[in-house]
């Protein structure tokens, strides 16, 4: 138990139980994981993301040589700024924001596009203000489009489209009976006196991972012996705890006194 929870501590992030398509469940994946699939309904909860978030941006500018000891361009961290360092600065400041705006519509586009039959969308009231109004989310993108479709309406926070009936009905799911597990049950492969080889490589089943694997045990067992007294004594453990077999034993046993009787490493 205590080896499972250690091992449970170093995994758990990165562990996961892959769900059945047949479970009557909600799946939980971000945009790019739900790129090529689709699904009869889709909810997008998070439709306040802003359009131009970017994490840690950089952007090259151009600097003059005779200044910078020769540098043409220096790496500096983006910002508003860059629109304010000169006719180059603001050429590239306004083609960040256009890739920026591209990448966040191309990611829309995922998004809309991946129900069947019914979508979900849960943004905020993002209106800006009267003189400048707001086209830095999802959220107030959407809003502008239902101005301009004359949808929109100051005190309603729920808009709807199309029907809600499905055009298809629902596979039936014949569920089996759960069997619960009362007991677990463990024995120790020692108390059986069975060994195991766990690493298939060292089976060398072909001349590539043969000459590879044999490198490597030559190379482990070589860590176990100081002196030509330690030799039959690694091997053995090598031997019981299954990593070799007898054949490979023999051969591993010959190879290493070469090595060790060696009048030139010797």
């Amino acid at each position: 138990m205590s080896s499972f929870l250690e091992y449970f501590e170093t995994k758990k992030d990165t562990l996961s139980i892959v769900s059945p398509k047949e479970q009557e469940a909600v799946q939980i994946m971000t945009i790019h994981k739900s790129k090529g699939l689709e699904f009869p309904v889709v909810i997008f909860p998070y439709a306040d993301i802003n359009v131009y978030e970017d994490i840690e941006p950089k952007e090259w500018l151009p600097i003059n040589p005779k200044q910078y000891q020769g540098f043409s361009y220096t790496l500096l961290n983006y910002n508003k700024d860059f629109e304010f360092y000169g006719a180059v600065g603001k050429e590239i400041y306004h083609r960040h924001q256009a890739e920026l705006e591209l990448d966040s519509l191309n990611l829309l586009y995922v998004v809309l596009t991946r129900p069947i039959e019914q979508l979900y969308v849960i943004g905020k009231k993002d209106l800006g203000s009267k003189t400048n109004p707001s086209t830095k989310s999802y959220s107030s993108l959407l809003i502008e489009y239902l101005k301009e479709a004359g949808e929109w309406e100051d005190t309603k926070t729920m808009y709807s489209f199309g029907s809600k009936e499905r055009t298809e009905k629902p596979k039936t799911i014949t569920t089996l009976e759960t069997l619960e597990q009362t007991a677990f049950i463990s024995t120790s492969k020692a108390s059986h006196n069975i060994s195991i080889i766990t690493n298939s490589g060292y089976l060398w089943d072909t001349q590539q991972e043969q000459a590879l694997e044999k490198g490597n045990l030559v190379h482990d067992l070589m860590e176990h012996i100081k002196t030509e007294k330690d030799v039959d004594k690694a091997i053995s453990h090598f031997l019981s705890t299954g990593i070799i077999n007898e054949e490979q034993a023999s051969i591993l046993g010959i190879l290493i006194l070469e090595i060790i009787r060696h009048p030139r490493l010797k």
